[in-house]
């Protein structure tokens, strides 16, 4: 398994591990013009995450700012990887492309990942610090749960020109492909056209 590849074989690449040496793939344009308010929303969103999430804070506000924040940053070992630890996989992801360079160079023969692997998770971690981290971070208000899923079909819809194959829902090749699928049958759900969770979503809108 390529994680765990990637996990044996991270003691090699510590060496490596410097800001000016990641690798930091572009930002889809429309992203790209909202790069400063996704680096507040990072900013914000590091005090009050621990454990893992501070991680994932950190790590996509260093892809979203290409290196100059978090000031003091040094990447941790890839930890477990079980069932319960569903975001250790976004982590690793992330480290991986972010030591794509070094372990290309380290390990020419393919050892942790190929080079088709490697494009793939550069895609993959794109939509995991431009969509998908910023609308898991907002989530622990239940309240706020109908105008950040309609949020996200926005999202998703700006990101699809960007890759296509990612979000495209007749793909039963990448994991997060069935997400658009359910949120653009919200208009489906009677839930929300409640009249009170109209108010909600008015609310959250302030």
């Amino acid at each position: 398994m390529l994680f765990k590849r990637f996990k044996n074989l991270f003691s090699k690449l510590v060496g490596y591990n410097g800001k000016n040496k990641y690798y930091y793939p572009i930002m889809p344009g429309v992203f790209e013009e909202c790069q400063e308010e996704m680096t507040n929303f990072f900013r914000k969103s590091k005090p009050f995450a621990r454990g893992d999430y501070k991680e994932l804070v950190e790590l996509c506000l260093l892809f979203v700012t290409k290196g100059s924040e978090p000031v003091k940053f040094t990447m941790v070992r890839p930890g477990t990887l079980h069932k319960a630890r569903w975001k250790a996989k976004l982590l690793y992801t992330l480290k991986i492309v972010l030591l794509s360079f070094m372990t290309q160079e380290e390990f020419p023969r393919a050892e942790i990942a190929t080079e088709t692997q490697i494009i793939k998770l550069k895609n993959f971690a794109v939509f995991t610090f431009a969509v998908y981290a910023p609308w898991w971070l907002v989530c622990p208000v239940p309240a706020s749960a109908p105008l950040n899923d309609l949020h996200l079909v926005e999202i998703l819809a700006e990101f699809a020109p960007h890759d296509a194959i990612l979000v495209n829902p007749l793909n039963p090749k990448f994991f997060w492909s069935g997400i658009s699928t359910v949120f653009c049958n919200l208009s489906n759900v009677k839930g929300y056209e409640r009249q009170y969770i109209v108010v909600l979503m008015l609310y959250f809108l302030q």
